[in-house]
């Protein structure tokens, strides 16, 4: 039996098996972004709204973790984004 060298090809993904399987994949991305991520407060009321993980690639930020919370999120200028509560039920500064 040959040890794999230079010639042998490189082990895909597919061929470890865990790289493309979708549920490893969303846990990981909630534990990281549980683990390091930054609160998101709410504009109006300060309230904690989730933990993201801003990632900048390419001139684009992704915050990672943004998906799972219900949001509202609104140009406050041109390099200023707000966030605040969708539901007025939540927000203290939004209930009547």
């Amino acid at each position: 039996m040959s040890k794999p060298g230079r010639g042998s090809p490189p082990i895909s993904g597919r061929a470890r098996g865990f790289a493309y399987d979708g549920g490893v994949r969303r846990r990981l991305k909630r534990m990281v972004v549980a683990r390091v991520g930054r609160p998101l407060r709410c504009e109006r009321c300060g309230e904690v709204l989730c933990l993201v993980l801003p990632i900048v690639r390419g001139g684009r930020v992704k915050l990672e973790g943004l998906e799972w919370a219900l949001v509202r999120v609104d140009f406050d200028s041109m390099n200023h984004l707000v966030f605040s509560h969708v539901e007025a039920g939540r927000c203290p500064a939004l209930r009547p």
